[in-house]
């Protein structure tokens, strides 16, 4: 199984989450990677390539996302986790 954005958001992402990641894409400095790891999935932002992966921690056999870092940041901020709740 792949793993999906859409899961990935739903599962992870809140205003607190939203920021954390947006701050961190922001604030890159002279990093080439980031990595974040959450409850169910771990997120490794690679700025050199401009690729965001995401990972399912608990089922290793799903196969990850890559998405371009761009489109990844526009996922973040169309979603309001404010509608969600």
């Amino acid at each position: 199984m792949k793993v999906l954005i859409d899961d990935f958001i739903k599962e992870e992402i809140n205003n607190y989450t939203k920021t954390l990641i947006l701050n961190k894409i922001e604030n890159k400095g002279k990093k080439q990677e980031e990595e974040l790891i959450f409850n169910k999935y771990s997120l490794e932002i690679n700025f050199s390539k401009n690729i965001v992966v995401i990972y399912d921690d608990v089922f290793s056999e799903d196969l990850p996302l890559k998405i371009c870092l761009k489109d990844f940041i526009r996922h973040l901020k169309n979603y309001d986790s404010e509608d969600q709740e």
